[in-house]
């Protein structure tokens, strides 16, 4: 059995799904005309739930209920392989994306488009950092069973995910710093 370590480098766009549960709205309205700021908003701002003097919701983390973090297509963006503490691989964001070789060195996958859902509210945050790591165990390493999944989001393309051998790799252990953040209403 080999190790397969997959580090993931560079910026990311992680977009949180909020869903206010019905019984409290009356509470969230509440707090949002004391702060006179629209509830996207609000929900970035610490200090609004404060105001909500809810014990079980401490920031919008506790109100997510689905999440999704696209890796940019910038010179920061990186990924790395490794077999057994020895580098076999490092990869560029831009060259997954826009190839810069006659014939395809990786499979990739065109996910289509990343939609949003109607009346939705969504925070999303700007990361910079070691976005995560992936390990499993394998019999043998082939490039070729490496699929790196791409989808589009505000017509950018992204890094979405990484699957070898038909499995998808969960990053973990991440450490990145969150360097903005944004609330979004649809």
């Amino acid at each position: 059995m080999v190790r397969l370590k997959v580090k993931v480098f560079g910026e990311a766009v992680s977009i949180h799904r909020i869903e206010i549960p019905k019984k409290l709205d009356w509470v969230f309205e509440n707090a949002r005309k004391k702060m006179n700021k629209p509830l996207q908003d609000c929900l970035i701002d610490p200090y609004f739930f404060h105001l909500l003097k809810l014990s079980s919701f401490q920031s919008f983390q506790d109100l997510c209920v689905a999440s999704n973090r696209l890796i940019t297509n910038n010179h920061k963006g990186q990924v790395e392989i490794w077999l057994d503490r020895r580098k076999k691989a490092r990869i560029k964001i831009p060259e997954l994306i826009h190839p810069t070789t006659l014939f395809p060195i990786y499979s990739i996958n065109h996910g289509g488009e990343f939609l949003y859902q109607k009346d939705a509210l969504y925070v999303v945050q700007k990361e910079l950092g070691d976005i995560g790591t992936a390990v499993c165990h394998i019999e043998s390493f082939e490039i070729e069973k490496c699929v790196f999944n791409l989808t589009a989001y505000m017509e950018n393309k992204y890094l979405f995910s990484i699957q070898y051998d038909n499995q998808e790799l969960v990053l973990e252990n991440e450490d990145c710093v969150v360097t903005g953040q944004l609330g979004i209403a649809t």
